[in-house]
């Protein structure tokens, strides 16, 4: 019986040790889970700040070549423009945007250098070109922008048909338009979708001078909810174009749209060790000049008050 004892009592023994192993090993897991969990958050966290240092800094890069470029007058982006069309830009043409600006003849675009600072050894450059807007040709060739409530912009034109369309942006919104050309009012109307009152004994604006457009008279195109073809007045130069009453998205469209104004693509990159590491990319416009708001007097007046201006 001792010995049976003895045995048994060993057993136990043997078992106790085991399930303390088990212990430890269970342990060891655990505590190799958690500092792992912690390692990846820290990295993880420490991959997102650099990510997003590194896309602020691309990014400025390509803002800064925009920049550049869409300080310069009309008639300096006119002439790179045509440079670019005809592959004849060269170091004089780019340095027009400042004196750290060269030609890329590889790229075959204007260069722009961010020398890095410290000792990070990342510089950034800008590659940038210039052309006329709108780029598009043919039935699709248009103008699009958005107009904000009592804002307008100009849209250059020739004698023959756009087709005007918008869209609001809220419940209600009209367009007042106007031709002009050698110092004259040429032509003036209005769309409107329908009065929507906001104010008690509100009077509807637009009873009279504007063309009422819904889905049957107006059909819908190129992603706007209303389309109309207006007849440019001969001799008008340029459409003036204002919203009231709310938010409108604007497209004037005609094969033969004159140029609006020039766009400026900068294509900024991120460069350590002389490897392209990331790349960003931005677009500005900047139209032709045309009279402020105010001189829409010529709306509201007969033809002969516009020939003041």
């Amino acid at each position: 019986m001792k010995k049976r004892f003895l045995n048994l009592n060993r057993f136990y023994i043997l078992k106790a040790d085991g399930q303390a192993l088990l212990f430890v090993i269970v342990a060891m897991t655990v505590a190799l889970a958690v500092g792992v969990n912690v390692s990846l958050r820290t990295l993880s966290s420490v991959s997102r700040t650099a990510q997003s240092d590194t896309s602020e800094r691309v990014l400025a890069a390509a803002e800064g070549g925009a920049e550049s470029f869409i300080k310069l007058s009309v008639g300096q982006l006119e002439a790179i423009s045509d440079a670019f069309d005809t592959d004849t830009v060269a170091d004089y043409l780019c340095d027009d945007a400042g004196d750290d600006v060269s030609y890329d003849p590889i790229r075959k675009e204007c260069l722009i250098n961010y020398t890095g600072l410290g000792l990070d050894n990342v510089d950034a450059k800008a590659y940038v070109r210039v052309d006329e807007y709108p780029v598009v040709t043919g039935v699709n060739r248009g103008y699009e922008f958005r107009l904000e409530q009592d804002t307008l912009t100009e849209v250059a034109v020739v004698s023959s048909t756009v087709q005007f369309c918008f869209s609001l942006e809220g419940a209600a919104g009209d367009i007042i338009y106007m031709f002009y050309g050698s110092n004259q009012l040429k032509g003036r109307g209005g769309f409107t979708t329908g009065f929507v009152q906001t104010q008690p004994n509100q009077i509807d604006y637009s009873v009279s001078g504007f063309t009422f457009v819904n889905s049957a008279n107006s059909p819908s195109a190129r992603g706007y909810t209303y389309c109309r073809n207006i007849n440019v007045p001969a001799a008008a130069k340029a459409l003036r174009l204002r919203a009231v009453g709310g938010d409108i998205k604007v497209g004037v469209f005609n094969p033969s749209l004159p140029v609006q104004g020039y766009q400026v693509t900068s294509t900024g990159e991120l460069v350590q060790d002389g490897v392209v590491q990331i790349s960003r990319q931005v677009r500005v416009f900047k139209s032709y000049s045309y009279l402020p708001g105010i001189f829409d007097f010529g709306i509201f007046s007969n033809q002969a008050g516009w020939d003041y201006l």
